[in-house]
């Protein structure tokens, strides 16, 4: 009986060294060693409650006997981390007293936010203080919100603002109105799709690093230089100012972002949530406050009015954020980097960094002259997409994609892309 006490009591000490970190290792543990002395304080004193706090959680059954060899089983978390001088550790000595095993659990966890240990740790007290919502899930303004007003009383309203800490809608980007045209079938590139894969990318930074909008990174944050490298990770033509790329169904680009993300670090659950995200930045408002004229005439400087107004406002605003993100200042940086950088590649910076945001101007003007009708049905599109990558997962046993393995789902996607092909000629 004592033996198996002992036991459990080892394994419930594991399972609270795995909720080491969600917040603080996610975006510091890789980077410069330059946090205050009062930032490690908190780590360390986070680490000890949760620590102290799962204890006493069956998290995990005695069935861990398979890691009784792992290094630093039984050894007490805050006994490991006790030698540790708090005014000159840096997050990789903190890393490096956790055990191999500790490591794959917790980049795990960070990396399926669907996942029960994410959920435990997003569920804390110490993390809910700190994490933001991302700023599309705010409840809008009630009256226009006609599904929380409908649906909610003002005190559960209430209770609901209080509870979570969401992101402030990002700044809208200057659009010229002469970028701004009807598409033309035939003539225009459908973009809808690279937008959507955009979109995708977008949310994924903003849940990965837990920061809302993207502009809150401060100028010489580490981890604002790797948003932006992630950007260019997962959709690399906005970035790469040679490329032609154009995603001509959903299908496309799932597989295509799929295939960027490293061995592991994706999984079906996390990708159907981006895919709801996207659908709900796509989709058009359907009550749209007039503010004073929408007939689209030019201000005097030039520039598309009443964007605020827009029923597309919300994958304006992705779009927006991103534009921001992509400062000169971090093109820069990565062309300095480059092993094969040379000085005339470097004073081009600020051009390429131009190109990047001319490129998102451009994605931006298409959104305001494409019908709403288009977005919501891209918009249901997606969603439905995220139901089905949901259920079935993005790979089959046999190595394709969930969704070109089914013939109906191919016929609907086809039906979709001439669907919205026909609503362009209609419009």
């Amino acid at each position: 009986m004592s033996k198996r006490r002992a036991d459990e009591t080892v394994a419930v000490r594991d399972s609270s060294r795995e909720t080491f970190y969600r917040k603080e290792l996610e975006s510091d543990v890789h980077s410069a060693p330059s946090k205050s002395t009062e930032e490690k304080r908190q780590m360390l004193e986070l680490l000890k409650q949760f620590e102290e706090n799962t204890m006493d959680d069956a998290i995990m059954g005695p069935d861990n006997d398979d890691d009784d060899d792992d290094e630093g089983d039984g050894v007490d978390l805050a006994e490991r981390l006790g030698g540790l001088d708090i005014e000159s550790a840096s997050y990789d000595q903190i890393w490096d007293a956790l055990t191999p095993a500790e490591h794959e659990k917790f980049k795990k966890a960070l990396g399926d936010p669907t996942s029960d240990m994410a959920q435990q740790l997003l569920a804390s007290d110490e993390l809910g203080n700190v994490r933001t919502e991302p700023w599309w899930e705010a409840p809008m303004d009630l009256e226009t919100d006609v599904q929380v007003a409908e649906s909610s009383t003002p005190s559960n309203r209430s209770s609901l603002l209080q509870a979570k800490t969401f992101g402030t809608k990002p700044k809208l980007m200057v659009i010229p109105a002469s970028m701004v045209s009807p598409p033309v079938a035939g003539k225009t590139p459908l973009l809808l799709y690279n937008i959507c894969a955009l979109c995708i990318a977008y949310t994924y930074v903003t849940r990965h690093f837990a920061t809302s909008p993207l502009t809150k990174f401060p100028p010489s944050d580490p981890d604002r230089a790797d948003a932006f490298r992630i950007i260019s990770k997962l959709v690399p033509f906005l970035t790469d100012r040679k490329s032609k790329t154009i995603h001509p169904t959903l299908s496309s680009v799932v597989t295509d972002l799929w295939s960027r993300f490293d061995s592991g670090e994706m999984t079906s659950p996390f990708f159907s949530l981006l895919l709801h995200d996207a659908a709900a930045l796509l989709r058009p408002s359907t009550v749209v406050e007039v503010l004073f004229s929408v007939s689209g005439d030019p201000r005097s400087d030039g520039s598309y009015p009443e964007l605020e107004s827009h029923p597309n406002t919300n994958v304006l605003r992705a779009l927006s954020d991103l534009s921001a993100l992509s400062g000169d200042d971090l093109l820069s940086q990565s062309t300095k980097s480059s092993p094969s950088s040379s000085s005339s590649k470097t004073t081009t910076s600020t051009a390429k960094t131009n190109h990047v945001t001319h490129k998102l101007t451009f994605y931006a003007a298409h959104i305001v002259s494409a019908p709403p009708l288009l977005l919501r049905a891209l918009a249901e599109e997606t969603a439905a997409r995220a139901n089905a990558v949901a259920r079935e997962g993005i790979a089959l046993p046999d190595g394709r994609s969930a969704i070109q393995s089914s013939a109906a789902t191919g016929s609907n996607q086809m039906h979709t892309q001439s669907g919205l092909s026909r609503i362009i000629e209609l419009s």
